[in-house]
């Protein structure tokens, strides 16, 4: 618990020192739904590297909790680097949201479509 409330109040003060853009927990729905989510929210796309050599989708939507996708601000990576112990840059921003493992695109997908999918209504989904 002693690092993950360590961590915490390091992503608080880079928040409060302006070297965070946006940020995401990753438990519910693990690193991908929260990328999504963050596209959705207002993000443009995002491209991002899988940083693991785990199988796609436990890499992707594994939940943690103490684990953020953060979109720092431009020309600060290094500052809010040095606050964790543990931080790694996994992406970019794009104008569409890609996953690429090890070079490979693995999907492909625009903001639009993806927030028509998130509205959708279950059943039309299913029908």
């Amino acid at each position: 618990m002693k690092g993950f409330v360590r961590d915490m109040n390091a992503l608080l003060d880079a928040m409060d020192a302006g070297e965070v853009v946006a940020c995401h927990d990753c438990s519910a729905g693990g690193m991908g739904i929260a990328i999504i989510e963050m596209c959705i929210g207002g993000a443009r796309g995002v491209e991002i590297t899988i940083p693991t050599d785990l199988r796609e989708d436990i890499a992707l939507f594994s939940e943690s909790n103490g684990r953020w996708i953060v979109q720092v601000k431009p020309g600060l990576e290094d500052d809010f680097a040095s606050r964790f112990e543990c931080a790694t840059k996994i992406g970019k921003p794009s104008e569409k949201i890609r996953f690429h493992r090890k070079k490979v695109l693995s999907a492909e997908l625009t903001v639009e479509e993806i927030r028509e999918a998130w509205e959708m209504p279950i059943w039309n989904r299913l029908a």
